[in-house]
């Protein structure tokens, strides 16, 4: 007995130490392939904290966990975050360990911290998954890639999450906090019980400044009963609620292999009241929504029955009643009241030309101001048929009885009544007579005033008007501060636009006496501009602005005062025209900074990834200060303006395209122009500073520079200024030359200095000049005028001076010059004849050598080219079908719940979309790649056999002329 005993002990302490010592054994093996696996599906910055390995979590399974995980972005989304995660927990199939492959019976995340971002561009900071190198061989080979996991998931959960999603090409972001779920049921059957429970204490979801939810809270909880072999998935007792608002959804939905749905889905309220309704509001459910008194009941159904696919629609039906309900606030005398909503949307077959949206009624009465209205939709594929109206009239003096309006005041009268009853097909025909649309909105002396603005909006009158051919603003008159507008117009074709996205088309005339948009801007602003004139700064740049192609507008303009900042503009007058995403300015004339500008050309933004700036501008008398601090352009092509005091006058035709900060691209700069000005005061400049070292006078390190007139051009960014004569100080003068692109200047400055301004120091100049002409100049005097070059070279930010000598022959004595030019005839007519023959066959093997080099440039050009396009066709080819796979994926994640299959569809046809647009712009930009590949290389190789051939034919002249 004894002997067993102890047998017994030894064994149960073999197994304990087992049991204690097998995750220590494992744990190596695990953590080496979870890093395998992650690192070789993501490109993206992935950190690891500390791995665990325990049996007693989930004895006798295995629990591992990963501590502190992060994913950073890379590229575009350096600095991103995407996901951080306190801890990721996965129950693991003991016995799989021991093998080749590990089971993974549930997964767990902890207070993960999600970040997910789209660009303006579409570019997603989640898609980090890394993409096959080879795409020929993806689309003809089997994928045989294995992995060391596999899922046999019996339970999931996700605790405490926070998500933020950021789609700047919306403009969306939704947050949510606090996000619990859990899933629970053996997923590896053919048919299985889910359990699924999910809590989310606060979501808000901002679209372009509107919140449509605003920390609403929302829960869903669900039996499922999941068919998984035929993919049917029945809902059993489930519960969904917004906030107090509680919904319940019974039937079945099932996947088919062609990616159609089979559904048989209700859903409805249970003994809600419309107080829950009234939940839904986001500025309603607040910390006062438990004081608010309501009355009356609501009820809501409606079923999705049959097949949902990309041609097919099920049968569908919304009916929400509401039936005498009021809202009354609390410490306010009057409520809302007789509050009746009776709305029914019905489709009995699932083609969407037979979608009936019927709004029987809507009205409701605020504080002894009764609203009604109506609205019913028919045919709206084939012919829009529409019959609608709304009548009332609003009291802004009794709105407060009713509705809390905190720091606002309102006063002030609004009547509506309007009607619209008829097909879409009369409006198209022009046949206005069968259409009925009439009615006017009015609002008359209405005043608004709040603590957050600084000052009153008045609006004496307003007056709208609708007719079946067009919408007119009869008058448009208002104060706002000191401010005053006054408006009218019209908009044809909105219902064209409206419902069949034909282009609208309006006209509108704006006046004012003054408008001081100092007084609409906040003091960061104000702080911003005054900043930036005393010296330029980096501000939040601007992006490429898309004017919409299906609205032609004009606006007329007569502004007779603006004020922004310190500025003042007079005089504000002109036409823009809108048309076909392009604006176009026929002219715009106004005066500021001294003077007066006028602009007419266009902006182009129908390549919204080129936009083009094309435009004539008539400047005159303009302050070059005030031109620097206000202009960008300025600052970058001519930063010397800003040590020049005085008037300017300059016309310029000016076209460019545009980067994606709205400013000019400069190498894409062209246009021509001439510049004038009777006077412009130069100093303080660290260049004339050295101009004057170079002359050896101070008076030149300030100019005064009269009656300049002069024309230029810009080639491709490039500025050539013809040489013009000018006046600088007392000395007659020249300037010409150009500056590159990239900054690079080359000026030259021809002077005719009047040596008694240079007193003393005239000497010392000469001397320098007649060193530069060495024995050419030996013997010279200092003549009355002294004439010299001033080179302007380097840079526009570090421009370097230097000098050479003019016509200093001109003063040397006759006999000097007979005696050199005998000395020089004598030696040149030896040399000429042999210097002229080697410069030939030099000239010929420079040629010879260049075309050479030049075929073989464009050679290698060709095959690269060839190589770029079929780069770009294979990797637009794996866009597409990465954006098909996410967009099926994100359908098979949706699950039952049809609301999230639409949402899921919608998103997926937007992947696919916008992928299509991405590869079809990245063949686009591998055939202009190749393009500019074999351009470049040829105007390489024209440059080079040019080059050749001027080298060629300078030896020749250079060896003539000696």
């Amino acid at each position: 007995m004894k002997k067993i005993l102890k047998i017994t002990g030894i064994s149960i302490l073999i197994i304990l130490i087992l049991l204690i010592a097998m995750p220590f054994i494992f744990k190596g093996k695990i953590i080496e392939i979870a890093k395998t696996e992650i690192n070789k599906q993501v490109d993206a910055k992935v950190d690891f904290g500390t791995f665990d390995l325990s049996i007693f979590t989930y004895f006798p399974q295995l629990n591992f966990e990963i501590n502190d995980l992060v994913v950073s972005g890379i590229g575009k989304f350096e600095g991103d975050t995407l996901m951080s995660l306190q801890q990721f927990s996965a129950k693991v199939d003991l016995m799989s360990v021991m093998g080749d492959e590990i089971k993974i019976l549930g997964i767990h995340l902890i207070h993960p911290t999600i970040y997910a971002h789209v660009l303006a561009d579409s570019t997603a900071n989640w898609d980090i998954a890394k993409a096959s190198t080879d795409t020929i061989a993806e689309e003809t080979v089997e994928d045989t890639t294995s992995t060391s996991f596999k899922m046999n998931l019996q339970e999931f959960s996700i605790k405490k999450a926070n998500i933020v999603y950021n789609d700047e090409t919306t403009p969306l972001k939704a947050t949510i906090k606090d996000l619990d779920y859990t899933l629970s049921g053996d997923m590896s059957l053919t048919n299985v019980e889910l359990k699924m429970a999910t809590l989310i204490d606060a979501i808000t979801v901002d679209m372009q400044g509107v919140k449509y939810l605003n920390k609403a809270q929302i829960a869903y909880d669900a039996d499922i009963n999941a068919d998984m072999e035929h993919m049917k998935f029945e809902l059993k007792e489930n519960k969904f609620r917004i906030n107090q608002f509680v919904m319940s959804l019974i039937g079945y939905l099932q996947m088919n292999d062609d990616e159609s749905y089979d559904m048989d889905l209700q859903f409805g309220t249970n003994k809600n009241k419309f107080k829950d309704l009234l939940s839904l509001v986001p500025a309603t459910y607040t910390k006062d929504y438990k004081n608010i008194k309501t009355s009356g009941e609501l009820a809501l159904s409606g079923f999705a029955k049959g097949q949902y696919s990309e041609k097919t629609l099920p049968a569908f039906n919304l009916t929400l009643n509401v039936n005498k309900a009021s809202v009354q606030y609390p410490d306010l005398p009057a409520a809302v009241k007789n509050i009746f909503i009776n709305l029914n949307i019905d489709n009995k077959d699932g083609v969407d030309d037979h979608t009936v949206i019927n709004l029987k009624n809507f009205s409701f009465d605020v504080a002894g101001n009764p609203i009604t209205m109506h609205y019913i939709t028919k045919t709206p594929i084939s012919d829009p048929y529409i019959d609608g109206a709304i009548k009332g009239k609003l009291d802004f003096d009794k709105l407060k009885e009713a509705i809390p309006l905190d720091s606002m005041e309102m006063h002030g009268i609004m009547t509506m009544d309007l009607a619209m009853k008829g097909n879409m097909s009369t409006i198209e025909k022009e046949d206005y007579e069968n259409f009925d649309a009439t009615g006017r909105i009015g609002l008359e002396n209405f005043i608004y005033k709040s603590d957050d603005l600084d000052y009153d909006v008045n609006i004496s009158s307003t007056n709208f008007e609708v007719a079946p051919k067009y919408f007119t603003l009869k008058n448009f008159d208002a104060k706002v501060g000191k401010s005053d507008f006054h408006a009218d117009g019209q908009i044809d074709n909105f219902l064209a636009y409206y419902f069949k996205e034909e282009v609208l088309k309006g006209t509108f005339n704006l006046k004012s006496n003054l408008i001081d948009a100092n007084e609409f801007m906040s003091e960061e602003e104000i702080a911003d501009a005054n900043e930036t004139k005393e010296e330029p700064v980096d501000t939040t740049p601007m992006t490429v602005v898309e004017l919409p192609k299906n609205i032609d507008f004009t606006l007329n303009t007569k502004l007779n005062k603006i004020l922004y900042d310190t500025y003042e503009i007079d005089n504000f007058y002109g036409k823009v025209q809108l048309k076909e995403g392009v604006a176009q300015m026929s002219p715009v004339s106004m005066n500021m900074i001294g003077g007066n500008i006028s602009m007419d050309g266009t902006y182009d933004s129908r390549d919204i990834e080129n936009p083009a700036f094309d435009f004539d501008f008539k400047l005159s008398d303009i302050d070059i200060q005030k031109a620097f601090i206000t202009f960008n352009t300025i600052q970058k092509i001519a930063p010397l303006a800003k040590n020049c005091e005085g008037k300017i006058s300059m016309s310029m035709h000016l076209a460019s395209l545009l980067d994606e900060h709205m400013e000019l691209i400069t190498k894409t700069m062209n246009g021509k122009g001439m510049f004038s000005s009777n006077n412009i005061e130069l100093n303080n400049s660290e260049g004339l500073a050295k101009m004057a070292a170079i002359i050896h006078s101070d008076k030149y390190k300030q100019l005064n520079l009269k009656n300049i007139k002069t024309k230029f051009s810009i080639k491709d960014g490039d500025i050539i200024v013809e040489p013009f004569d000018v006046k600088i100080n007392n000395s007659k003068a020249q300037f010409g030359g150009k500056q590159g692109v990239a900054g690079d200047i080359d000026y030259v400055l021809n002077m005719n200095i009047p040596t008694k301004d240079l007193g003393e120091n005239a000497n010392v100049l000469m001397n320098d000049l007649i060193s530069k002409g060495g024995s050419y100049t030996k013997g010279m005097k200092t003549p009355e005028n002294i004439k010299a070059d001033i080179f302007m070279t380097g840079t526009l930010q570090k421009p370097h001076f230097s000098m050479g000598a003019k016509d200093l022959t001109s003063n040397v004595k006759e006999q000097v010059v007979e005696q050199v030019k005998e000395k020089v005839k004598e030696t040149v007519d030896k040399a000429k004849k042999k210097a002229i023959e080697e410069a030939k066959k030099k000239a010929a093997q420079l040629n010879a050598e260049a075309e050479k080099q030049a075929q073989k440039l464009i050679t290698e050009a060709n095959a690269k080219a060839k190589l770029i396009r079929e780069k770009g066709k294979k990797a637009a080819e794996l866009i597409r079908k990465e954006a098909k796979k996410q967009a099926d994926d994100l359908i098979k994640q949706a699950g039952i719940n049809p609301i999230k299959k639409t949402a899921a569809k919608i998103a997926g046809d937007k992947l696919i979309k916008e992928a299509d647009k991405k590869a079809t712009k990245t063949e686009q930009e591998a055939n202009k790649k190749a393009d500019q590949l074999i351009s470049t290389t040829q105007k390489k190789s024209d440059a080079l056999k040019k080059k050749a051939k001027d080298e060629g034919d300078k030896l020749i002249t250079k060896a003539e002329q000696q």
